[in-house]
């Protein structure tokens, strides 16, 4: 699976429970839960690469990762 497809059933499976109307974080600005985890999701995903290579993980990691 190629991270685009993660990422897109990631957002599928949020938007479909609401998380565009949850708060993840208030403060100076809100930031809705759907935000929050989508932007942590891209976050593993451009750092797996260096994360894989320099500790040794493999897929299986990746997918706990993910979830």
């Amino acid at each position: 699976m190629n991270y685009s497809d993660i990422r897109q059933k990631a957002a599928e499976w949020m938007i479909a429970r609401g998380w565009k109307r949850k708060t993840a974080k208030r403060g100076g600005f809100n930031q809705s839960l759907f935000e929050h985890s989508i932007y942590e999701l891209d976050a593993l995903l451009t750092l797996w690469p260096i994360l894989s290579q320099s500790w040794g993980l493999d897929e299986t990691d990746f997918a706990s990762l993910v979830v």
